[in-house]
């Protein structure tokens, strides 16, 4: 991502950081993932508060009881908890 690298530039090269921290939501959680992927040796580290997770998949009888409690919350989550993100999906305005 192009604009990951533009914030590495801005933090060592023109504010003049060494290394730096990072934290992103949305969007931002993506550059600053990609940030620490690409420059992990310029990162103290970064925190970020919203995960890219798998939009699919259900436990089956080879999972363990902790896999079958993430699909279980998982599957919760994705039905109960993302109206926003459907509604800023469809209708931004």
């Amino acid at each position: 991502m192009e604009i990951g690298d533009i914030l590495c530039a801005l933090m060592t090269e023109v504010l003049g950081y060494p290394r730096f921290a990072f934290f992103g939501h949305d969007w931002g959680a993506f550059v600053s993932s990609r940030l620490g992927y690409a420059h992990p040796d310029k990162f103290v580290g970064i925190y970020i508060t919203l995960l890219a997770i798998p939009r699919e998949g259900s436990a089956d009888q080879n999972s363990t009881p902790e896999e079958t409690q993430f699909y279980a919350q998982l599957s919760h989550w994705l039905r109960e908890e993302t109206g926003y993100s459907a509604i800023m999906a469809t209708k931004p305005q």
